[in-house]
């Protein structure tokens, strides 16, 4: 099979119907590569701790709002995997509604064969539901359903803020709306409906210190980080479709100018200016306005992952398909790298990067109170991080009661490190004395907690964790 792929992949001329049936080859491979990473890639940090979520379902947490909780409460990875790819039909369907000449066999083929396709079918985040909820906006635009199009918009608000910026794009599209006569009165429907339907997480919000925003609020300022978001774009788009989709916003702002930009080759199909102004307003507020924001700020790659989804439409609708397959060629070799990840985390010590697998950190702190060091059994011990917490299942609503057969475990904030929802609900998190226990993290983690002596202690080469033990002088 994989060797047909390459063949469509490199072939210079196929009929349509070798095509399609190429297409349908790759994303039988690519739907089965996501099972595979579904399966044998354990849970990561970011996962676990809105799985904690889902068990405790509110209508608003610290840092985000509530969709990926109940996501996760309902499905969670595997939700992705069935869900998903009928929400990049509707955006294929959508394309088709407004003027695109392209398949939904070849748009799911491009963004499977990327490592942000391959992610969204794979990965419990807020960009789960927030790219499901978008297929279902732009969608009901398409079909000119304003309930529908709001309904979208504002259960991606429930999910994540980044909504708000492609809300813009499409919210301008309503309002310029040349197929209704009442396109004003009905983009102005769409918006009141849309808010309407997302002010209870705002209520909430007014209730809670206007928790997630002021959170989010206290993200530091100057730090200048648009090189990693462009490399990030660069990445997690494939390689060749960021540059492409670079070219297409370069087109149209010379356009906007009054010039002529048109990266386009002989091969290329005609696209009307109207149906490209549809796509600019449906992908370029996310991607451009995320880039102004990383020259006063850290930005994500992910917060611009709204821009994709019509972005790919766009490229694929102006390509030829030489350049198309060129460019599937390259999403390919980026996106191959990532079905390693199973195979390499057995081979990475745990505390090498991000935390994550918490079977295997149990593992860890089970060789280090059974073996190294005995005394460790029966003591206090704690844990500085909410991604260490979430996944050793230390529960949002009582972190305190957790225990099994090697003891207990408390979650203690590390000393100035960022909050969580555990902090929320663990008063003292970060003050309360750690006198005569043991803690999951570096020395400084602790602080002015311990009034004695902190020891790091070392663990096994595999493990690589760090532990540290606060001893205090006995009263």
């Amino acid at each position: 099979m994989i060797k047909n792929v390459l063949h469509f992949l490199t072939a210079r001329r196929q009929s349509l119907s070798g095509d399609r049936h190429d297409y349908t080859l790759i994303l039988t491979i690519s739907w089965l590569a996501q099972c595979y990473l579904v399966i044998a890639l354990p849970e990561m940090a970011d996962e676990a701790y809105y799985t904690r979520w889902g068990e405790n379902l509110r209508l608003g947490y610290l840092d985000h709002p509530p969709g990926v909780a109940l996501w996760s409460r309902i499905g969670g990875r595997w939700l992705n995997l069935f869900l998903l790819p009928f929400i990049w039909i509707l955006f294929a369907d959508a394309a088709r509604r407004l003027g695109a000449q392209i398949s939904s066999a070849e748009l799911l083929s491009a963004v499977w064969l990327t490592p942000l396709g391959v992610a969204s079918g794979v990965l419990v985040t807020p960009d789960a539901p927030l790219i499901c909820c978008w297929g279902i906006a732009v969608w009901g635009y398409a079909r000119g359903w304003i309930v529908i199009s709001a309904l979208g918009v504002a259960l991606g608000a429930w999910s994540k803020a980044m909504i708000w910026p492609a809300a813009l794009g499409l919210g301008w599209l309503w309002w310029h709306d040349d197929r209704r006569h009442d396109a004003k009165v009905r983009a102005m429907i769409w918006l009141a409906l849309s808010l309407l339907l997302y002010s209870p997480h705002l209520l909430w919000s007014w209730k809670h210190q206007g928790y997630p925003w002021t959170f989010q609020g206290t993200r530091r300022w100057g730090q200048f980080s648009t090189a990693e978001w462009l490399i990030g774009q660069i990445l997690v788009g494939g390689g060749l479709w960021a540059i492409l989709l670079g070219r297409c916003y370069l087109s149209r702002l010379y356009l906007l100018m009054g010039r002529v930009y048109d990266w386009t080759d002989k091969e290329s199909p005609v696209i009307t200016p109207e149906r490209e102004r549809v796509w600019w307003w449906l992908s370029a507020p996310s991607m451009l306005i995320w880039m102004f924001c990383s020259l006063g700020t850290r930005v994500e790659a992910n917060w611009s992952a709204l821009a994709w989804p019509v972005g790919m439409v766009w490229v694929l609708d102006k390509s030829s398909s030489q350049l198309k397959k060129r460019a599937l060629r390259w999403g390919m070799l980026m996106t191959i790298p990532c079905l390693a990840l199973p195979l390499l985390h057995g081979f990475i010590p745990l505390g090498w990067g991000p935390p994550r697998d918490g079977l295997s950190l149990r593992a860890c702190l089970a060789d280090i109170k059974l073996s190294e060091h005995p005394d460790a059994y029966s003591s206090q011990w704690w844990v500085g991080r909410y991604q260490e917490a979430a996944l050793l299942n230390l529960p949002i609503s009582k972190p305190f009661e957790w225990k099994d057969d090697l003891g207990s475990i408390s979650y203690r904030r590390a000393w100035k490190r960022r909050m969580s929802q555990y902090d929320l609900n663990v008063p003292l998190a970060t003050t309360q004395s750690l006198c005569g226990g043991w803690y999951l993290g570096p020395p400084d983690w602790i602080g002015p907690r311990c009034s004695g002596t902190i020891r790091a202690i070392e663990s096994q080469l595999h493990c690589q964790i760090q532990v540290s033990k606060c001893e205090c002088p006995t009263e």
